[in-house]
Order: C-alpha cells, then sequence, then structure tokens
C-alpha cells in the first residue's frame, strides 16, 4: 500500500494536476489553485547501489528488448542468469537481498507507459517480484497520483504497483480510474484495456445502480486517449474532457436531474485568432479546450490552447467562459487572451 506524504504547491491549471476536487480551494483573489493535503506516494523502492563484488552484464537477445542478465559473485565466481524484457542499454543494480544485488529494468508498453520491474533472488534464482505501472500523462492516472523519477528530468505519474508471484504476467493488466463526485453518491469511471481507454460511465455509488455509458468503443481507442472529469461542487453535473485524437480534445458536460443525467448541447467557440489564420494561409494545428473551473452553478471556464501551423502561424491561449440558463441552453459569454508568463 501507499503511505502519504504532505505536499503544498500552487498551480494554475488544477484540472491538469488530476487532483480529487476536495484537495483544490480556488483562491479568488491571487487566482490560484492552493493545493494543502495528504496525497499519496508510491511505494518505496530499493536503493541504487553498485554492491561489491559482483559484476552483472547485460546483452541483446534479438532485435527487440529482450535481454539476457548475468550476476557473478566475483569472490566465489558463482553466477545467476536470467532472461527479461528491458529497454535501457544498462540495468539499473540496486541494493543487495538475500545476498545479491537486486536489479531494476524498465519498459515501455502504449504509448506514454511503462513499466518498472525490479527483479530478486528467491530460491536460488532471480524473479520478478514487483511491477510498477506509470504513465507520462497525469489524466492516465489515479487522481492525486506521485510523481516516479526514473532517471534525471524523466518523471512518471504512478498508477499502481502489484508484487507478482511465481507464473504472473509480468504485462500491463486492465485498470479503472475513478472520478467521484463531491457528494460521493456518483463515480465516472473509465476503463483502461490494457493501457487504452476503452469505456466511460456515470455510476451510482449503490452496488446495483445500473452504469450508464457516455464512452466507449469495442475496437480500441486511439493509443493515446485520455479522458478527465471536473465536477460541480453541489454534484449534480460535471464537465467531461476527452482527448481521442492526437492532436484534438474537447469538453462536454453533463447534468443531473434525479438519477437521470444528460447531456447538454456543446455551443461553438469563435477563437479570435482564427480568422486571421485563415486569411494568412495557417492550418489548425493542436487545438485543446479543457475545463478549468467552476465560476459558479450554470458558469464553467475552459482553457483553450494550441497552434497554427505555417510561415505565419503562431501559438494561443484563451480562457472560455460557458453559460447555461435554467432551460439548460448554453453560450459562450467570452473568450479572453491569456497573457504570455
Amino acid at each position: 500500500m501507499f503511505t502519504p506524504a504532505l505536499r503544498i504547491v500552487i498551480v494554475s491549471l488544477a484540472f491538469l494536476s488530476g487532483l480529487h476536487a476536495e484537495d483544490v480551494q480556488r483562491d479568488a483573489a491571487k487566482k490560484t489553485f492552493p493545493i494543502a493535503k495528504e496525497l499519496p506516494s508510491a511505494p518505496a523502492w530499493p536503493t541504487k547501489a553498485n554492491p561489491a563484488g559482483f559484476d552483472v552484464v547485460q546483452t541483446n537477445i534479438g532485435q527487440g528488448d529482450e535481454k539476457h542478465l548475468m550476476i557473478r559473485n566475483t569472490k566465489t565466481g558463482e553466477t545467476l542468469e536470467f532472461d527479461a524484457e528491458g529497454r535501457m542499454t544498462a540495468p539499473c543494480v540496486l541494493e543487495q537481498s538475500n545476498g545479491w544485488p537486486q536489479i531494476e529494468l524498465q519498459c515501455g508498453g502504449p504509448p506514454e507507459f511503462y513499466l518498472r520491474k525490479l527483479y530478486r533472488v528467491e530460491e536460488g534464482g532471480y524473479r520478478c517480484v514487483r511491477t510498477d505501472e506509470l504513465t507520462r500523462i497525469a489524466l492516465q492516472a489515479p487522481e492525486g497520483a506521485p510523481l516516479v523519477t526514473l532517471e534525471q528530468d524523466f518523471d512518471l505519474y504512478w498508477i499502481r504497483s502489484h508484487e507478482t508471484k511465481p507464473g504472473d504476467s509480468e504485462s500491463f493488466e486492465d485498470f479503472t480510474v475513478d472520478y467521484p463526485s463531491p457528494d460521493h453518491k456518483f463515480i465516472v469511471r473509465a476503463s483502461y484495456s490494457p493501457q487504452q481507454l476503452q469505456k466511460v460511465e456515470i455510476v451510482g455509488a449503490a452496488e446495483d445502480s445500473k452504469p450508464r455509458l457516455i464512452y466507449g468503443t469495442e475496437d480500441g481507442s486511439y493509443p493515446g486517449s485520455t479522458c478527465g472529469v471536473l465536477w460541480r461542487p453541489a454534484s449534480d453535473a460535471f464537465a467531461f474532457y476527452l482527448k481521442d485524437a492526437p492532436r484534438v480534445g474537447a469538453t462536454a458536460i453533463f447534468t443531473r436531474q434525479g438519477n437521470i443525467w444528460k447531456k447538454l448541447p456543446t455551443p461553438e467557440i469563435t477563437y479570435p485568432v482564427a480568422k486571421r489564420m485563415d486569411k494568412v494561409g495557417a492550418k489548425w494545428q493542436d487545438q485543446f479546450e479543457e475545463p478549468l473551473q467552476w465560476a459558479d452553478n450554470r458558469t464553467l471556464i475552459l482553457d483553450l490552447n494550441g497552434f497554427f501551423t505555417g510561415a505565419e502561424g503562431e501559438d494561443y491561449h484563451y480562457h472560455a467562459t460557458v453559460h447555461w440558463d435554467k432551460k439548460g441552453k448554453t453560450a459562450v459569454t467570452s473568450v479572453q487572451a491569456v497573457p504570455a508568463p
């Protein structure tokens, strides 16, 4: 399991950090989101070391990531060998356990996902005793997931760790990410199989509640697909962000009447930069419309960012205000440029 570690940070986009709604309280005066709560830390990992008296040699097997490792005790001449998958040109040697150095191997999976595997001598031979699943994208990890540093300037979000027993698979497994409502009566659940977004459902807290599918694909989504949820504090609405293409992400709004969830019509956003880019022949490259915060019960602020390609193309960054009336009609009331830092 994990142990808590206190982190106090300031972020400008609370939604993007992957935190629970109750973790974040907006400071309207400073226009920031102070976070002050005990967030989970990844389970401890053995310390990197180069134990004296051992040689560790890694050789490639074929053209892929399969490796052969030989660990030799230089004092006794005894050797232990094993084959495993690893993307590194050299293994990471860790502190000793059971008289032999532990070995860390890393391998990639679907886009943006990684495995960190721990090998240890047990019953006379090396075997994988623990696997950590990690991702480069916050939205693909559980809410509040901590960062894990694999190498210098290479930080990943921790999804989960599990102990592997003899015969267990060392590959990626299915997992879900839950986004509970502030009142804990509903959950938006994103299911990944094995590391690709397959479906997103709204489910009630009761075990016998019937889920409502709001996104799903039988053939598997774009490998880098991600989603996220920003609940309204009253728990009767949420903004659903979906990035299901390499360069496009959009937000939909779902509201609740009783136990019935309804998707509101999405208003068209007029980008001030678009008309100018069209005149110079620039093409839209990236377009992301992400929920930033609920200004009030009927007003959502979106963060718009992306860029146009071409000789005169340029980046853009706006905040758009989306408002809807009591009848559910939505409209964009303002689009304001965000000053460059």
